[in-house]
């Protein structure tokens, strides 16, 4: 019996990183690891955090700012001001929950590229 072992990997850089997919609440639940937080990478976000999903790679912009009291994050980046807006106070409770986990980690391990 002969066994073929194909093993690939993927060094990351600037250019893999900007084409990341911002990750979604359930990406962020079903999150397998924080591999760390990258700096000036993505051109609408200074610090970005990488995390290993079950199925791919997504990033997680680190700079996302709750108002008090409001079902909203915004983040400002320059000239213009991004707005995600959520359904429910639960599910942006949710959405910070996870959020802040993420950031808490991914700031304890810098990727450098």
């Amino acid at each position: 019996m002969k066994i073929k072992i194909i093993s690939t990997s993927k060094k990351i850089t600037k250019t893999i990183v900007s084409q990341m997919k911002q990750a979604n609440l359930t990406q962020m639940k079903n999150r397998k690891d924080v591999l760390g937080h990258v700096v000036d990478c993505v051109k609408s976000s200074y610090l970005t955090a990488i995390i290993d999903s079950c199925t791919d790679y997504y990033v997680v912009y680190l700079d996302w700012q709750r108002p008090v009291g409001c079902i909203y994050f915004y983040r400002k980046n320059g000239k213009w001001t991004t707005k995600k807006d959520f359904d429910s106070k639960e599910e942006c409770d949710s959405w910070e929950k996870e959020y802040k986990s993420i950031r808490a980690m991914a700031l304890k391990r810098h990727i450098y590229i």
